[in-house]
């Protein structure tokens, strides 16, 4: 299997950092962003001495920050698991629903038509 370069969006939530764990062990080179809103970073922190794993905490809505990361480690797919895990305070505030779900995948799908991934 060809070795490859992947971003995982939302990297230190539950979900996000077993993907991490299973991908580096398959080989890959992995980059997780996260915000941390939701995720953890005790859920990756045994990670960090990996060479082929890089942690970045930023916002998926953060366009350039996420195109310069796609650009920099040259990723070839992207997975997005970053999303509001918290539905009591989206059906209060559903500004919250809008900015971590919905805003956060156009965000991610605009940097990958841009970068081409």
């Amino acid at each position: 299997m060809k070795k490859k370069n992947l971003l995982i969006v939302g990297g230190a939530g539950f979900i996000g950092s077993y993907l991490c764990k299973r991908l580096l062990n398959n080989g890959h080179f992995v980059v997780a962003y996260d915000n941390l809103m939701r995720g953890k970073e005790s859920n990756i922190s045994d990670l960090y001495c990996k060479k082929d794993f890089i942690f970045i905490k930023a916002d998926a809505n953060d366009s350039l920050t996420l195109k310069k990361t796609i650009i920099k480690y040259k990723i070839d797919i992207i997975f997005h698991l970053a999303a509001n895990s918290d539905i009591q305070a989206s059906a209060k505030n559903p500004s919250i629903e809008f900015s971590a779900t919905s805003q956060t995948t156009w965000s991610i799908l605009c940097a990958m038509k841009e970068t081409g991934v």
